[in-house]
C-alpha cells in the first residue's frame, strides 16, 4: 500500500505518461479537457468519470478510479473504425498497470473500450488501497432533543 494518498491527478498523470510511451505519436496529443477548437491529427482525452470508496476491514479501504480514455483519430487520414479498433486493444493492454510516480504500480481492472461515432472510449478501473487513520477523523457530537416548546 503507498505511503502517500494517490489523487486523481496522480493516475491522470500515470495513464498519459503511460500512454505516451506506449504510443509515441501521442506525445503534445494527449489532453485532460476536451479540446474545442480544430485539431489536425490523432488526439487524446484522459477524463476521470467518477470516484467511489469502500471500508474493507478496521482501517484499510479501497477507492476505485474510473478513467475514460477518448481517442479521436484524425479524420483526414481515414480508416477511423481501424484505428479506434487497433487502439483500443493496444491501450487494453498498455494500461494495465500505471506508476504514479512514487514507485507502487496500480493494476487496472474492469477494462473495456467501445468506438462511438469513429471515437474508442476505453474504460479503465484502478483500485488503491489505503490505510486510513481513524484518530484523525472527525465524528459527530452526541445530540440532545429539547421537547419543551
Amino acid at each position: 500500500m503507498p505511503d502517500v494518498e494517490i489523487t486523481s491527478e496522480m493516475i491522470k498523470s500515470a495513464v498519459s505518461r503511460r500512454l505516451i510511451e506506449a504510443v509515441p505519436a501521442a506525445a503534445g496529443r494527449v489532453y485532460k479537457e476536451p479540446q474545442h477548437q480544430n485539431i489536425n491529427g490523432d488526439a487524446f482525452y484522459i477524463q476521470q468519470r467518477r470516484v467511489s470508496q469502500s471500508p474493507q476491514f478496521m482501517k484499510l479501504l479501497t477507492r476505485r478510479y474510473e478513467m475514460i480514455i477518448r481517442y479521436e483519430p484524425d479524420i483526414e487520414a481515414g480508416r477511423q473504425l481501424e484505428k479506434c479498433t487497433d487502439m483500443g486493444s493496444l491501450l487494453m493492454f498498455e494500461l494495465r498497470a500505471i506508476d504514479p510516480g512514487n514507485g507502487v504500480l496500480i493494476r487496472g481492472n474492469d477494462m473495456s473500450y467501445e468506438i462511438v461515432d469513429n471515437v474508442a472510449l476505453v474504460y479503465v478501473t484502478y483500485p488503491v488501497r489505503m490505510l486510513v487513520d481513524l484518530e484523525s477523523q472527525t465524528f459527530m457530537n452526541e445530540l440532545t432533543i429539547n421537547r419543551e416548546v
